[in-house]
Protein backbone atom coordinates (compact mmCIF):
# COMPACT_ATOMS: atom_id res chain seq x y z
CA UNK A 1 0.00 0.00 0.00
CA UNK A 2 1.57 3.37 -0.97
CA UNK A 3 1.47 6.11 1.43
CA UNK A 4 -0.90 7.88 -0.71
CA UNK A 5 -3.74 5.34 -0.40
CA UNK A 6 -2.80 4.92 3.55
CA UNK A 7 -3.34 8.37 3.93
CA UNK A 8 -6.54 8.87 1.94
CA UNK A 9 -7.85 5.89 4.55
CA UNK A 10 -6.75 8.13 7.75
CA UNK A 11 -8.14 11.15 6.33
CA UNK A 12 -11.27 9.18 5.40
CA UNK A 13 -11.40 7.86 9.32
CA UNK A 14 -10.75 11.07 11.14
CA UNK A 15 -13.29 12.72 9.13
CA UNK A 16 -16.29 10.14 9.83
CA UNK A 17 -14.99 9.42 13.50
CA UNK A 18 -14.03 12.48 14.59
CA UNK A 19 -16.58 14.64 12.54
CA UNK A 20 -13.38 16.45 11.47
CA UNK A 21 -13.26 19.10 8.05
CA UNK A 22 -11.23 17.71 4.88
CA UNK A 23 -9.77 20.98 4.89
CA UNK A 24 -7.97 20.74 8.28
CA UNK A 25 -6.93 17.14 7.21
CA UNK A 26 -2.96 17.63 5.69
CA UNK A 27 0.22 15.53 5.73
CA UNK A 28 1.14 18.28 8.18
CA UNK A 29 -1.80 18.51 10.69
CA UNK A 30 -0.89 17.36 14.22
CA UNK A 31 -3.27 15.85 16.22
CA UNK A 32 -3.80 18.32 19.15
CA UNK A 33 -3.06 21.58 17.81
CA UNK A 34 -4.79 21.48 13.91
CA UNK A 35 -7.16 18.10 14.62
CA UNK A 36 -8.74 19.13 17.67
CA UNK A 37 -7.65 15.68 19.00
CA UNK A 38 -7.50 15.09 22.56
CA UNK A 39 -5.94 11.48 24.02
CA UNK A 40 -9.38 8.97 24.05
CA UNK A 41 -9.57 10.22 20.76
CA UNK A 42 -5.99 8.91 19.98
CA UNK A 43 -6.91 5.87 21.58
CA UNK A 44 -10.16 5.32 19.49
CA UNK A 45 -8.22 6.82 15.85
CA UNK A 46 -5.47 3.71 17.10
CA UNK A 47 -8.21 0.88 17.13
CA UNK A 48 -9.32 2.28 13.84
CA UNK A 49 -6.10 2.22 12.58
CA UNK A 50 -5.28 -1.77 13.86
CA UNK A 51 -9.33 -2.27 12.46
CA UNK A 52 -8.26 -0.41 9.01
CA UNK A 53 -4.88 -1.80 8.38
CA UNK A 54 -4.82 -5.16 10.35
CA UNK A 55 -2.55 -4.21 12.17
CA UNK A 56 -2.01 -4.77 16.15
CA UNK A 57 1.24 -2.46 17.50
CA UNK A 58 0.74 -1.76 20.85
CA UNK A 59 -0.76 1.42 21.74
CA UNK A 60 3.30 3.08 22.96
CA UNK A 61 4.01 2.52 19.42
CA UNK A 62 2.37 5.26 19.20
CA UNK A 63 3.06 7.67 21.23
CA UNK A 64 5.76 9.50 19.86
CA UNK A 65 3.92 10.13 16.74
CA UNK A 66 2.60 13.85 16.84
CA UNK A 67 1.34 14.35 13.02
CA UNK A 68 -0.54 12.41 10.05
CA UNK A 69 3.05 12.23 8.20
CA UNK A 70 4.52 10.71 10.66
CA UNK A 71 1.68 8.70 11.24
CA UNK A 72 1.65 7.49 7.70
CA UNK A 73 5.45 6.93 7.40
CA UNK A 74 4.95 4.80 10.86
CA UNK A 75 2.28 2.58 8.97
CA UNK A 76 3.86 2.12 5.61
CA UNK A 77 6.86 0.93 7.68
CA UNK A 78 4.70 -1.53 9.29
CA UNK A 79 2.77 -2.73 6.39
CA UNK A 80 6.13 -3.57 4.15
CA UNK A 81 7.87 -5.19 6.45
Amino acid sequence: MTKEQIFAKLSQIIQVNFAVPSEHITLTASFRANLGMDSLDLVDLIYFIHQTFDMEEPVQAYHELETLTMLVDFIHEKLNT
